[in-house]
Protein backbone atom coordinates (compact mmCIF):
# COMPACT_ATOMS: atom_id res chain seq x y z
CA UNK A 1 0.00 0.00 0.00
CA UNK A 2 1.10 3.47 -0.51
CA UNK A 3 0.48 6.68 1.06
CA UNK A 4 0.26 10.04 -1.23
CA UNK A 5 0.91 13.56 0.95
CA UNK A 6 0.13 16.42 -0.22
CA UNK A 7 1.27 19.28 2.12
CA UNK A 8 0.21 22.66 2.12
CA UNK A 9 2.64 25.61 4.24
CA UNK A 10 0.61 28.89 3.85
CA UNK A 11 -0.22 32.29 6.30
CA UNK A 12 -3.86 31.84 4.47
CA UNK A 13 -4.83 29.36 6.72
CA UNK A 14 -8.35 30.44 7.20
CA UNK A 15 -8.53 30.77 3.95
CA UNK A 16 -7.37 27.56 3.24
CA UNK A 17 -9.69 25.91 5.14
CA UNK A 18 -12.96 27.58 4.06
CA UNK A 19 -12.03 26.07 0.89
CA UNK A 20 -11.46 22.61 2.43
CA UNK A 21 -15.27 21.69 2.07
CA UNK A 22 -14.98 22.58 -1.64
CA UNK A 23 -11.89 20.79 -2.06
CA UNK A 24 -12.84 17.54 -0.37
CA UNK A 25 -16.15 17.34 -2.36
CA UNK A 26 -14.39 17.58 -5.49
CA UNK A 27 -11.96 14.50 -4.74
CA UNK A 28 -14.71 12.79 -3.15
CA UNK A 29 -16.82 12.59 -6.43
CA UNK A 30 -14.11 12.14 -8.73
CA UNK A 31 -12.00 9.14 -6.42
CA UNK A 32 -14.16 8.09 -3.72
CA UNK A 33 -12.09 4.80 -3.16
CA UNK A 34 -9.05 7.65 -1.65
CA UNK A 35 -11.14 9.18 1.59
CA UNK A 36 -8.06 11.78 2.00
CA UNK A 37 -7.44 12.42 5.89
CA UNK A 38 -6.30 16.00 6.21
CA UNK A 39 -4.16 16.86 9.75
CA UNK A 40 -3.22 20.27 11.43
CA UNK A 41 0.01 20.85 11.92
CA UNK A 42 0.30 21.15 15.70
CA UNK A 43 1.38 23.41 17.42
CA UNK A 44 1.12 26.02 14.97
CA UNK A 45 -1.42 27.65 12.04
CA UNK A 46 0.86 27.34 8.81
CA UNK A 47 0.34 23.52 7.05
CA UNK A 48 -2.10 21.41 6.38
CA UNK A 49 -1.30 17.96 5.35
CA UNK A 50 -3.49 15.53 2.82
CA UNK A 51 -3.33 11.86 3.09
CA UNK A 52 -4.40 9.49 0.41
CA UNK A 53 -4.23 5.84 0.73
CA UNK A 54 -3.72 4.46 -2.54
CA UNK A 55 -4.62 1.12 -3.59
CA UNK A 56 -2.36 0.36 -6.03
CA UNK A 57 0.35 -1.68 -6.15
CA UNK A 58 2.51 1.03 -8.47
CA UNK A 59 4.90 3.72 -7.36
CA UNK A 60 3.25 6.28 -8.77
CA UNK A 61 1.25 9.59 -7.60
CA UNK A 62 -2.48 9.78 -8.46
CA UNK A 63 -3.68 12.28 -10.98
CA UNK A 64 -5.86 13.13 -8.64
CA UNK A 65 -3.17 13.95 -6.05
CA UNK A 66 -1.46 15.87 -8.93
CA UNK A 67 -4.65 18.28 -9.49
CA UNK A 68 -5.07 19.08 -5.69
CA UNK A 69 -1.37 19.72 -5.34
CA UNK A 70 -1.70 22.11 -8.31
CA UNK A 71 -4.80 23.52 -6.57
CA UNK A 72 -3.40 24.11 -2.84
CA UNK A 73 0.09 25.69 -4.71
CA UNK A 74 -2.24 29.02 -4.94
CA UNK A 75 -1.93 29.43 -1.07
CA UNK A 76 1.65 28.47 -0.70
CA UNK A 77 4.73 25.90 -1.00
CA UNK A 78 3.39 22.38 -1.71
CA UNK A 79 5.45 19.13 -0.45
CA UNK A 80 4.16 15.97 -2.53
CA UNK A 81 5.63 12.80 -1.92
CA UNK A 82 4.41 9.12 -2.05
CA UNK A 83 5.26 6.72 1.01
CA UNK A 84 5.63 2.94 1.10
CA UNK A 85 4.39 0.65 3.88
CA UNK A 86 6.69 -1.28 5.38
CA UNK A 87 6.26 -4.79 7.51
CA UNK A 88 7.00 -4.73 11.51
CA UNK A 89 8.20 -7.88 10.62
CA UNK A 90 12.34 -7.72 9.68
CA UNK A 91 13.13 -8.74 6.73
CA UNK A 92 9.79 -8.28 5.13
CA UNK A 93 8.74 -5.42 3.12
CA UNK A 94 4.66 -4.59 2.16
CA UNK A 95 4.81 -3.90 -1.39
CA UNK A 96 1.16 -3.61 -1.97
Amino acid sequence: MWLETITVRTRELRQLEMQLPRLLEQLASEAPELSPTVYKRFPGNSDLSFHLALPSSEAQTSDHGLRMAAALSSFGTVDHALWQSVSATPGENNHG
